[in-house]
């Protein structure tokens, strides 16, 4: 990884309009994502994070924050409560273009990500083969049934990361 890359991270209310096209605009490049409603989606989710090599966006993340049915869609799905385990966000929408690829910039997307939410809890869902190491990294445990993707053809695995303990 080149030592001249920047992360940022934002409120999507706090971004302009041209961060939120270019967030969009990965999220569309990996083709994993359904597009109904995306715009809307993007700006209500509680933090983006752009990571930018030389003023060029190469990836991003978001702290999402998923509807009730969605969260209930993911449990039926995984056969896993959220609910029980405290779980507000959810970490989605990773991706790097494929030139910068193999540059540790996914770790560096998540780790910005998740120190942005201080220990609430999170969930992800991936395609299995996908990213489980750098979430494993993280703390995430693999949990529940793999199901199908609503978008494609592949199958998903729930990952949950519980809130951190407070003393």
């Amino acid at each position: 990884m080149k030592s001249d890359f920047k992360i940022v991270v934002k409120n999507p209310h706090s971004c302009s309009a041209k961060e939120i096209e270019e967030f969009i605009c990965l999220i569309s490049a990996g083709e994993e994502v359904s597009l109904l409603n995306l715009e809307s989606r993007v700006l209500s989710a509680q933090n983006l994070v752009f990571l930018y090599e030389e003023h060029s966006l190469q990836g991003i993340i978001a702290v999402k924050c998923p509807s009730h049915g969605y969260r209930n869609y993911v449990s039926s799905m995984s056969s896993i409560s959220l609910d029980d385990y405290k779980i507000l966000f959810e970490l989605g929408w990773l991706f790097v273009v494929p030139t910068a690829r193999g540059g540790n910039y996914a770790t560096q997307l998540i780790r910005s990500a998740m120190l942005s939410i201080d220990g609430e809890g999170i969930f992800a869902t991936s395609r299995r083969r996908n990213i489980v190491y750098m979430l494993s990294k993280f703390g995430f445990m693999q949990v529940g049934n793999i199901y199908p993707s609503s978008c494609n053809t592949q199958m998903l695995q729930l990952f949950i990361h519980p809130p951190l303990v407070r003393s």
